[in-house]
């Protein structure tokens, strides 16, 4: 969260005259100022207002420019996400973390186990790579990641219990320490789902976390996929990767991403074009306003589908000449043509 006293000290300074009602800051609009000062048309609400955002939001009645006040603070400033966050006087995700671990312990005893377990991989799971000569679950498995050329390496299969017979993806963080896992099923069926993560009474789930093979350097280009298999298949092609799991972004899945120079690598279809759509407004929305976009060729949904059909050498030449930059004017065709067609 954001401390009101501590913020209101910074617009204080950084915009003069300023008027504060309620839990409201106004100030004259940095984006299109008005010519009556008294108008204080941008309005600032460390507590987040209606949108009950952790790090509060900020809207211009004159242009409509809306966001977080941490993105306005970086754009201002020009700086980090970390020193945005200092000068609000907020918390980070790791200090609200600490607090609720130390609640936890002093609330209850005997509760260190129940934490190392709260996140495990499920009973009866292997790397494929180690059972596959002599199990048919684990053959079945490196056949079918072998049709999609998806290497077995770091992917596992489940032999027994509540995700049987599907390839388990592992979610590490920058400490190589497990954080979630995904699973795929074998064999796509209508009543099966094809994808299938931990129970939810774990309390983390999909929209908490970010797969990534390997964290590469801050402030290095990342493509941010879908699915876990399309990250993958841009690794193989020499890209770094990450996968979101869905077609909608959380803050904290936002915050994972904000240290890098982001690439949104979406599927070419109808709803990943949608998504594309929606990322673009809540990378804004979090105060990052530069990142670029590339899709697959169309005729192809995807990048491991694009990847089955060619080479390492074709998809890679494609995303380093088909990667744009997203702007504004970009987002406006975009959503019209979207809701034209």
């Amino acid at each position: 969260m954001i401390d009101f006293e501590t913020f209101l000290e910074w617009a204080e300074d950084k915009f003069g005259d300023i008027k504060v009602k309620g839990n409201e800051i106004r100030a004259c609009s940095i984006f299109h100022p008005t010519d009556n000062d008294t108008k204080y048309r941008l309005w600032m609400s460390p507590s987040g207002g209606k949108h009950g955002r952790e790090h509060g939001v900020y809207h211009c009645f004159d242009t409509d420019r809306k966001g977080t006040l941490l993105g306005l603070i970086m754009m201002i400033e020009k700086c980090p996400f970390e020193d945005a966050l200092e000068i609000a006087g907020g918390t980070t995700l790791t200090a609200d973390l600490e607090g609720q671990i130390d609640a936890f312990f002093t609330n209850k005893e005997d509760t260190v186990e129940e934490i190392e377990n709260s996140i495990c991989l499920p009973d009866d799971c292997y790397y494929i790579d180690e059972v596959k000569d002599n199990n048919r679950t684990a053959i079945e498995a490196a056949m079918y990641l072998e049709t999609r050329k998806i290497p077995t390496e770091g992917l596992m299969v489940c032999l027994y219990g509540e995700y049987r017979d599907r390839i388990v993806i592992p979610y590490y963080d920058r400490d190589r320490e497990l954080i979630y896992f995904n699973s795929r099923t074998l064999v796509d069926k209508d009543w099966i789902p094809k994808y299938k993560g931990p129970p939810k009474e774990i309390g983390v789930g999909k929209e908490d976390v970010i797969y990534m093979q390997h964290w590469p350097e801050l402030g290095s280009k990342i493509y941010v996929t879908e699915g876990e298999f399309d990250s993958i298949v841009l690794r193989i092609c020499g890209f770094n990767a990450a996968a979101c799991g869905s077609k909608n972004l959380s803050e904290t899945q936002i915050n994972y991403l904000r240290d890098y120079d982001v690439i949104i690598a979406l599927d070419q279809d109808r709803a990943g074009q949608k998504a594309l759509i929606t990322w673009y407004e809540q990378f804004k929305d979090n105060g990052i306003n530069e990142f670029s976009y590339v899709s697959p060729p169309k005729g192809f949904k995807d990048w491991n589908q694009l990847y089955e059909k060619t080479d390492i050498a074709i998809v890679r030449a494609f995303v380093n000449k088909e990667r744009k930059s997203f702007s504004e004017e970009q987002y406006v065709d975009m959503t019209f043509n979207f809701l034209k067609s």
